[in-house]
């Protein structure tokens, strides 16, 4: 976590979040950008959202950069709408369950998938699995996502301990 001053001179820890998602159209981009917003708004996450780095002129560049990111972030959320989950996000995931990072998935989709609505590859007990209905606000997912977070980030820091 990074320690930032508070407006008393307190420190604070603030939770590094690495947004995971399809990227690759308006609609995508649109509710990446207000899902970012409502995390650190309403939580005051810090949130990397690989969409940010513009169009990819290096792929290796943008991957060691991801890779980076994941990395320095405490907690993983991705997205993982759609019929199939995208095969980005699906390998960020991963990268990030390699690093002992937690990760939470998450579901807006009403469309199923073999295993509570995900995919059975993503039937390891250590991915956090979040869903609601398509039509709520999205302030709500992010309140759902911040009791993921806290409550993985505790885990994990509970298995560190002992």
């Amino acid at each position: 976590m990074q320690t930032i001053f508070g407006m008393n001179g307190v420190h604070e820890p603030q939770t590094r979040v690495y947004l995971a998602g399809p990227l690759f159209g308006m609609a995508d981009q649109r509710f990446n950008c207000d899902l970012k917003k409502a995390l650190q708004t309403i939580h005051s996450y810090t949130v990397h959202l690989p969409q940010s780095l513009g169009a990819p002129q290096d792929p290796d560049l943008v991957w060691q950069t991801c890779r980076s990111e994941i990395e320095r972030s405490d907690v993983l959320v991705a997205n993982f709408d759609g019929p199939i989950a995208d095969d980005g996000t699906a390998l960020e995931a991963e990268a990030a369950l390699n690093l002992g990072k937690p990760v939470i998935l998450f579901r807006t989709d009403v469309r199923g998938h073999e295993s509570e609505g995900f995919n059975l590859m993503f039937r390891d007990p250590r991915f956090r699995k979040v869903t609601v209905r398509p039509d709520v606000l999205i302030e709500y997912l992010a309140e759902k996502l911040h009791t993921a977070i806290q409550e993985e980030l505790h885990k994990s820091f509970s298995r560190e301990q002992a």
